[in-house]
Parts: C-alpha cells; structure tokens; sequence
C-alpha cells in the first residue's frame, strides 16, 4: 500500500526447465533458462479503477539452440481503465504494447522482432 490509496504489485521468477530425452553430450531436447517480472500500480476512485503493468521477460536456450531456438526478450506496458456499471457489471478499456524478440519466428516467415499494440473494450457481467 503506498500514500493515496494507491496498490502496487510486483513479482519476479527466475527458473529453468527442461523436457524430453537426454541425448548426445547429456543435454536434453529441450533446457531454458527464463526470467520474468512486473511491476502494477493501481488506484480506485469512485466506480473508476486506474491501472498500469510494465512486464519484462526472456529466456535463454541451453539445448538445441541451432535447430530449435528458444531464446527469446521483450517488454510489455498495459494501461487499464474498468468501470463499474451496475454491482455485478463491468466495463473495462485497455491497452497493451508488447516489444520482443524471438528469432525462432524467422523459421516460419515472421520478423524476429515485434512491436504488437492491443486496445480492446469489453463489458464483464458477474454472476
């Protein structure tokens, strides 16, 4: 809780994982490395609630890397506004940027860099 109402949030997870059969040279098929964090921030006011996420994430391929790469960094920022329209009802308009690299996408047509932006407005009804 910080000075005038306002939640912040945060988390951050560093790990790896590894799937399938161990093959030549001890590695397994697949062996990531991954870290990933953020940080909300978020304040009511009224029947108002204001939001913003900064994401970051990446991973690091320890296996296969020339035939299947894993590797992958970006950074994400949503902002958020929900409203409250009845006591069950809920709208909410939110924007989403999202910046990554991942060169895999090369090998199925695709820049390995992306810039993506999201807006979207939905109307939530609780039961």
């Amino acid at each position: 809780d910080l000075p005038n109402e306002i939640k912040l949030i945060s988390q951050y997870m560093h790990g790896n994982t590894k799937m399938g059969g161990i093959w030549r040279g001890g590695r397994r098929y697949v062996d990531v490395d991954y870290d990933a964090g953020f940080i909300l921030a978020t304040k009511k006011l009224d029947r108002f609630r204001f939001t913003a996420r900064f994401d970051w994430f990446g991973t690091t391929d320890n296996s296969f890397e020339k035939y299947d790469n894993n590797n992958e960094d970006g950074t994400s920022f949503t902002a958020a506004i929900t409203a409250d329209v009845f006591k069950k009802d809920m709208i909410l308009l939110e924007y989403l940027h999202i910046d990554s690299e991942r060169p895999a996408r090369e090998t199925i047509g695709f820049a390995s860099e992306q810039k993506n932006d999201i807006i979207q407005l939905s109307y939530r009804k609780r039961f």
